[in-house]
């Protein structure tokens, strides 16, 4: 018969230790948003729900093995949560969106920033995958979502893990000029050895903005040098933020 096996340490509740359980217990079961604090009063996330007492207790267990690394860091930093009651979850979406234009929480991604229309694309041309920045879809083009001036620094991490990929055994270091940084201008092609690669790179990107990185993340080159690594590991994070830990 299988066996279980207990921990022998308990998940840590970084914010149950701060606020206490009873903050928790008290908390409503009805709309409303909510804002999280650091140790110097600077709001660092905002989020809402349809029951808040249910929403915030999710946050009580920082379990390690479940939880995106990005939530995971938000647990920890927060030490104050304050919310508002709203009428219905319409209301509070509403609320949420004009909280995050005004506060720009760290921890949060979206709406951050009012919106703009342009999204990254890329497609297969002739054995090369090539991307650029539009403001409405073009037809024989994939896209992720809208970004806007994102869209350049999702360019810039795409780039800097598939070039390498391209050229097995090349370091990162090894970019022309500028492009590790980004200075370089859209629309841009990319050429792998094999044309058929092209089609396949295609397919991963799609994944990734869907949400699954793992088809990306096994296609890469493993990374020459510690830099490579570093930088590899750096800009698969971004992507998990953006994309997978949403």
């Amino acid at each position: 018969m299988p066996t279980s096996q207990t921990k022998l340490f308990a998940d840590p509740q970084p914010l149950v230790e701060r606020l206490g359980r009873s903050f928790f217990a008290s908390l409503p079961e009805a709309p409303g948003v909510y804002l999280m604090l650091d140790g110097a009063g600077r709001v660092v996330y905002v989020g809402k729900a349809k029951n808040l007492r249910r929403r915030l207790c999710a946050y009580k267990v920082a379990n390690p093995d479940r939880l995106p690394r990005r939530t995971l860091r938000l647990l920890h930093t927060a030490t104050c949560i304050q919310w508002e009651l709203c009428r219905d979850e319409a209301a509070a979406l509403e609320r949420e969106a004009i909280l995050l234009l005004e506060k720009r929480p760290r921890f949060n991604r979206a709406g951050v920033w009012k919106a703009s229309s342009q999204m990254l694309g890329w497609r297969v041309v002739e054995g090369t995958i090539e991307f650029d920045a539009h403001e409405s879809e073009i037809a024989g083009w994939s896209y992720a979502p809208p970004m806007g001036r994102g869209s350049h620094a999702l360019a810039r991490r795409l780039v800097r893990l598939i070039w390498p990929a391209l050229r097995p055994g090349n370091s990162i270091l090894n970019l022309p000029e500028g492009w590790f940084a980004g200075r370089f201008k859209l629309p841009l092609q990319l050429s792998p050895q094999e044309p058929q690669a092209a089609a396949l790179l295609s397919q991963y990107i799609a994944c990734l903005v869907a949400g699954d990185l793992q088809p990306l993340k096994q296609w890469l080159a493993v990374p020459p040098g510690l830099f490579d690594k570093s930088s590899q590991t750096t800009d698969l994070e971004w992507l998990e933020d953006m994309f997978v830990a949403r």
